[in-house]
């Protein structure tokens, strides 16, 4: 399957991320000022987008979820080499950098934010919370791995 080299420059895809965040920050910056809610919006629709984005990218393209795959070059092209396949990371990091921030806030003031004075006093919530996303990522990772294909393809794109 031949894909299409549509998109920015491939090999300069740190650029155009670090464009995106030029060109969307200020305007998240200001939404997060006016809104906290209205921020949160929008990071989510973003990272949203981005994923369905991928989505229909995978669905087109039949991609496998594999390291080992022997068409990786196929993600590489399909994927990276487009810029708004990439707005999950900064929708992401958005929202945790005004986590950062109110905990900052919190930690000036204690009684500014009753969601971090409860992860505060009750520190086993966070350690679960961080452990279910863990888990969460693994199982996602093994039961999306095609493993009876990966060798079998990895070795006939050595051989």
């Amino acid at each position: 399957m031949d894909i299409p080299l549509m998109g920015c420059y491939q090999q300069a895809w740190a650029l155009q991320i670090d464009m995106q965040i030029t060109v969307f920050m200020p305007f998240v910056a200001v939404l997060f000022y006016n809104s906290k809610r209205m921020g949160y919006a929008l990071c989510f629709a973003m990272i949203l987008a981005s994923w369905v984005a991928n989505y229909c990218l995978v669905v087109e393209y039949d991609l496998k979820i594999a390291f080992m795959d022997a068409h990786m070059h196929n993600w590489l092209k399909a994927i990276v080499s487009k810029p708004y396949t990439r707005l999950s990371s900064i929708g992401l990091g958005c929202i945790l950098a005004s986590m950062y921030m109110d905990i900052k806030a919190y930690r000036k003031d204690p009684s500014s934010s009753p969601f971090w004075k409860f992860m505060h006093e009750k520190s086993w919530v966070g350690g679960a919370l961080v452990t279910l996303g863990m888990g969460m990522i693994m199982i996602l990772y093994f039961w999306c791995q095609p493993f009876s294909n990966m060798v079998v393809l990895a070795t006939q794109a050595q051989n």
